[in-house]
């Protein structure tokens, strides 16, 4: 066995080849106080070594402080754009202040995983990077947001509302855009923030569900939910926003989107309306409960700023409407048989009519005719302001002949609902539900078109 290992010299040097006392000085063992000793001293530099290897502290914080909050680390990725194909509502996703952490632990795993095998710098340097990443794509999406509702805002004023009440309607939006829940009781403790500081709002117990049918206009989204949530705060109003996003590719089905809103929404809310996303309410659009007509329902969009503050004819009830659940329930909804643009929302203002009515042609000869009917607001009640900006897309649409055919064929009958068309065949809502993005204005409801529905034929 090596000396080293023998023992050590006590007082000199180690035995010399040759000669005297020296000479005859030998290596001694160990004793077990310095044999402990040594043993402590290499397990000491072994952990020194380890922890020259490792991540630096603040770096191994962050990242096991996003781990430890899954739920917190799930919301980040949904307003970062991080989230996987079960989580993620669309293409994009809005940004959030505490984000950064969880967007190191999930959307950058090889950061963390190279680590072992890299040198520290590289280490600290590959977080680092991915952080700041991170943060210029959150401050991105921001600017963009804030910047988009702005414009909308603007517009408002120039077009509709005049120098004084369309200022003060641009500036809630922007300054509730990011704070408070969209549920009736974050509604009510929000109160004083919602109605832009103009003092106590007297809050209906009614609960409105807005149903929006969706799919890749998570930035319209963000700015119309703002700008909701302030004006039906100032109303007093707690409502709860349910956008239905159609995960299938294809045609856009709007009808089914609206059915299946309305079947996730029907056991929380007491009414609802049919809320384009593309729509912002102005002064004066009445939401609350005690504004729906005679029949339980009421077209609320009468003055469009894309038709010239009116709207394109007189049967034309789509847009924002209103309704009762058991009116909805009695028209059997929406139909699911329009595919793309154009005819859905005619044949439910049809099926409106007939329920009503018993036709078109009746109801015109009702007191106070479609207006009295379709419950209308007064001028300067349904006034709305379209978002148009960066979704101007054709409207033609292959699957219009089709349509029309639809719709023809229930004007021209007798019958006054279609029952084999609507709420009765969107699907149930576990069968269509395949993942939820949550946020503290929206739910965006990720479904699917149930085995069951009619998808039409693929066109030479």
């Amino acid at each position: 066995m090596p000396r080293f290992v023998q023992g050590i010299a006590v007082g000199g040097t180690p035995a010399s080849p040759s000669g005297g006392e020296a000479g005859r000085r030998r290596w001694r063992p160990f004793s077990l106080r310095q044999m402990g000793t040594l043993v402590g001293l290499a397990v000491f530099a072994l952990l020194v070594r380890e922890a020259r290897r490792a991540p630096s502290f603040d770096a191994l914080g962050q990242v096991e402080s996003s781990r430890a909050d899954p739920a917190r680390a799930r919301a980040t990725d949904r307003r970062l754009g991080v989230e996987d194909a079960t989580r993620g509502a669309a293409s994009d996703a809005a940004p959030a202040a505490d984000a950064t952490p969880t967007a190191v632990s999930s959307a950058s795993p090889t950061a963390t995983t190279t680590s072992s095998s890299s040198s520290p710098d590289a280490c600290d340097a590959a977080l680092s990077d991915r952080i700041d990443d991170v943060e210029r794509q959150a401050e991105k999406w921001r600017t963009m947001v804030l910047q988009r509702a702005r414009e909308h805002a603007d517009r408002a004023v120039a077009e509709a509302c005049g120098a004084g009440a369309g200022a003060g309607a641009g500036a809630g939006a922007l300054g509730a855009g990011v704070a408070g829940g969209a549920d009736a009781e974050s509604a009510r403790a929000d109160s004083a923030e919602g109605s832009g500081g103009a003092g106590p709002v007297s809050w209906q117990k009614h609960v409105l569900g807005v149903l929006v049918p969706y799919r890749d206009r998570r930035d319209q989204l963000d700015v119309f939910a703002s700008h909701l949530r302030t004006h039906l705060h100032a109303q007093g109003v707690p409502f709860r926003i349910y956008a239905a996003e159609q995960i299938d590719p294809g045609a856009f089905n709007r009808g089914w989107t609206l059915n299946a809103a309305f079947s996730f929404a029907e056991p929380d809310v007491d009414y609802v309306v049919f809320h384009d996303v593309d729509m912002l309410p102005l002064p004066g659009a009445d939401y609350r409960f005690e504004s729906l007509g005679a029949h339980g329902v009421k077209h609320l969009s009468t003055e469009i700023s894309q038709f010239d503050f009116g709207i394109p004819y007189d049967e034309y009830c789509s847009g924002v409407f209103l309704a009762s659940k058991s009116f909805v329930r009695e028209v059997n909804g929406f139909a699911t048989q329009f595919w793309g643009w154009g005819g859905e929302d005619d044949e439910f203002c049809a099926r409106v009519a007939k329920k009503i009515a018993g036709s078109w042609r009746a109801a015109k000869t009702l007191p106070g005719g479609i207006d009295e009917m379709l419950g209308r607001p007064p001028k300067g009640g349904g006034r709305f302001l379209s978002m148009t900006s960066g979704h101007e897309g054709t409207r033609h649409n292959p699957h219009w002949n089709g349509n029309k055919q639809k719709l023809d064929a229930f004007l021209a009958s007798k019958e006054t609902v279609n029952t084999q068309d609507g709420l009765s065949t969107t699907g149930e809502p576990r069968e269509m539900l395949k993942g939820k993005v949550e946020t503290r204005l929206y739910t965006v409801y990720r479904s699917a078109f149930p085995p069951t529905l009619k998808r039409p034929r693929a066109l030479g």
